[in-house]
């Protein structure tokens, strides 16, 4: 296949000047897909409000400690000129927009935005004690954070009309990392799907993390996180599968140059949260209403674009937290900023994907030990220019590389030599670089006289690339584990814990996601699997793992022969009252039981209702295997909340599965016995679980 692009020659070393002048950086993005009209009933408001109050706060904010911070060596960068503290910023998550060599504002933000994180007087200035401040940077500081809260006074609503009108404002703001509001540690999550447009869901926890053999897998060949397919900060968790809701349509209704409005025809719901891709993205993100205006039947929601990022945002659905996912349709991209160039060639195939520790490759099941941390990288045939080739072979330290030519290379940009990426720090002669060798945490490696030299060019966010996704690994076992993916041709990090089994893994799949481009509502995905030669070597034997690992499981009955599981038998269940199950009969094996999920078939009680069925998934603490629920309402539709069930059904236990993570244990009612993970399937001996019965009458 062949990928034809066109890029910028580079020639000329830029030095840098920074001006004392701050800018505020708008930016999203838009999508003309079709204009829709919605009627609203007639109403006279009048508000009143008083005007802001700023206050500023200063809060020193922990690492978190849910898994072992990376320290990243920032001590070699040259920050000698615009493109180089570009870079530094970049690899180090603050956004300064196109490698370019140009001091526009979305550096200049970025500058302060680092300058605040750090305690220094946030002025845009690379001084001095910035340039220390980022060469001591590792990534895995406390930070001090100074923010600037508005607080808006009550606003006086005055209303006309018959429909009640209510109007929330709150500070503006972009995004938020939202509280959940469930209770639930495990559940499913609903949104639609970046990559077909469509609804889906997952099953997600709030305890996510990175470490291989995480907890948080709970998916057969997915995803180690939910953001990893482009899911947005958890609103809700259900103990049962949300759906698409049919009874209430959203769109954009307003859009201008300075703010745009969303409304959501359906239930007249001020607990709606709005979510889109941001330019340049394949993950969904919540933007904060400046105000929600309800009236009956109808949300309209009120955005101000000041401070989101340049570029075309994509809106793609609302959730109100009870479980119906409402898909915008119509009107549902807009821009953000000035108009920006967010188009580009489809993403190519894998050239390489690559296993290595900051000290050496990993391949073709070289052992590591528990604790290690390795990397995995990722590299599309698309994702690089080649440049030219060495003169000398460079052996694993020396830090100067002669080329046959040094056209189109310069200061701060990405060049790759095998497995090996390295950071051009200045440029002496034309044809010579000085580098950072093993950059991002790859291995230094001897590379011989007329080795290829290309250039990465997943830097610069205009150029189509690989932004999040992730690698499926698979022992000689049968256990599956995932691990997530950043930016093509950035090393991602995963840990290796010794409670995970021991066994020689290979890479069994992986899947990237590319951003969004404008007018599309999909983003493009790039996948490869184990048959693929690309990925064939990629494989590393753990030697430091649990040599020991048992799955759990349901035994039957005790010593005396009475049942140790119990559960409703043929009872009809009425609002106010209890389910309960108690599985005394688990063993959790060698790790705890992380969720347990019942299936239930639903047989109608009267011909007005279909065969139907739901799964209800909750955790344990304390060593005790129970499920309480108080029907504390009944419904005549399909109900996600945990206290809400639908009536009018009998309601028998089709299946139990326990997970601890590492093994899904599917126990069913007729007899079989599945490992979810491994896909081996036998029998058990717990037959009596289609006993359980319970009826909920109209």
């Amino acid at each position: 296949m062949v990928h034809n692009r066109y890029y910028r020659n580079k020639s000329v070393l830029i030095s840098m000047i920074f001006i004392l002048i701050a800018s505020c950086s708008s930016g999203d993005e838009e999508l003309l897909i079709e204009e829709s009209q919605v009627a609203v009933e007639e109403t006279t408001t009048t508000t009143t409000m008083a005007p802001p109050v700023e206050e500023t706060t200063t809060t020193t904010i922990a690492s978190p400690v849910e898994e072992e911070c990376i320290p990243t060596d920032n001590s070699s960068y040259s920050l000698d000129t615009t493109k180089s503290i570009q870079r530094f910023l970049l690899d180090n998550g603050f956004d300064p927009g196109e490698v370019d060599g140009y001091l526009g504002e979305a550096t200049m933000n970025a500058i302060k935005q680092f300058q605040s994180t750090v305690g220094l007087v946030a002025d845009g200035d690379v001084g001095p004690n910035t340039i220390q401040a980022m060469r001591a940077w590792t990534g895995c500081e406390d930070i001090t954070i100074q923010t600037t809260t508005t607080t808006v006074a009550q606003s006086t609503t005055t209303t006309t009309t018959v429909p009640a009108t209510t109007t929330t404002t709150v500070p503006a703001t972009t995004t938020t990392t939202v509280p959940i509001s469930s209770g639930q540690d495990v559940g499913y999550q609903g949104y639609i799907s970046p990559t077909n447009n469509d609804f889906g869901s997952f099953l997600r926890s709030i305890s996510e993390d990175t470490s291989f053999c995480s907890s948080a897998n709970y998916i057969k060949d997915g995803p180690n996180k939910g953001s990893d397919v482009g899911l947005p900060s958890i609103y809700n968790l259900y103990p049962s599968v949300p759906s698409l809701s049919s009874s209430a349509t959203t769109n954009i209704t307003s859009d201008s140059t300075g703010s745009f409005q969303v409304t959501v025809n359906g239930n007249g719901d001020s607990n709606y949260r709005f979510y889109f891709i941001e330019p340049f993205t394949a993950t969904y993100k919540e933007l904060i209403a400046d105000s929600i205006s309800v009236t009956s039947g109808l949300t309209v929601a009120t955005f101000s674009k000041a401070n989101l990022k340049n570029g075309y945002w994509f809106y793609g659905y609302a959730d109100n937290g009870a479980g119906g996912i409402i898909k915008a349709e119509g009107l549902r991209e807009f821009l953000a900023g000035s108009a920006v160039t967010q188009e580009d060639t489809a993403m190519g195939d894998f050239e390489r994907i690559w296993l290595s520790t900051p000290t050496q490759n990993i391949s073709n099941a070289a052992g590591v030990s528990a604790g290690e941390v390795l990397y995995i990288t990722y590299l599309l045939d698309t994702g690089y220019n080649s440049r030219t080739t060495t003169t000398e072979t460079i052996d694993s330290s020396t830090n100067t590389v002669k080329l046959n030519s040094g056209n189109d290379l310069e200061a701060g940009d990405i060049i790759i030599m095998h497995d090996e990426l390295m950071l051009i720090t200045s440029k002496p002669t034309p044809a010579t670089l000085n580098v950072q060798r093993g950059y991002n945490n790859t291995a230094p490696a001897v590379h011989n006289q007329g080795s290829s030299v290309k250039e990465l060019i997943t830097t610069t966010e205009s150029n189509m690339a690989g932004v999040n996704g992730y690698a499926v690994f698979k022992g000689n076992s049968g256990y599956k584990f995932s691990v997530s993916l950043g930016r093509e041709g950035v090393p991602s990090p995963f840990q290796l814990t010794s409670d995970c089994p021991k066994d020689v893994y290979s890479l069994d799949y992986i899947k990237i996601f590319g951003w969004r481009e404008k007018g599309k509502s999909s983003v493009e995905t790039t996948d490869a699997r184990s048959i693929d030669s690309v990925a064939s070597n990629d494989s590393f034997n753990f030697v430091g793992g649990d040599t020991s690992y048992t799955s759990p499981s349901i035994q039957a009955s005790g010593s005396n022969g009475s049942f140790l599981n119990t559960g409703p038998k043929s009872v009809t269940l009425t609002e106010g009252e209890k389910i309960e199950f108690n599985f005394a009969g688990i063993n959790k094996g060698s790790r705890e039981v992380t969720f347990i999920e019942l299936e239930f078939d639903m047989n109608p009680l009267t011909s007005a209702k279909n065969q139907s069925s739901r799964k209800i998934v909750f955790t344990t603490s304390g060593g005790t295997y129970k499920y309480v629920q108080t029907l504390e309402s009944l419904s005549t539709t399909t109900s996600f909340a945990a206290n809400t069930w639908e009536k009018g059904y009998r309601y028998i236990l089709k299946s139990v599965t326990i997970s601890d993570g590492v093994s899904e244990i599917k126990y069913s009612s007729n007899g079989v016995l599945e490992n979810l993970t491994t896909d081996e399937e036998s029998t058990h001996d717990v037959y009596y679980l289609d006993q359980f019965i319970f009826s909920i009458s109209d």
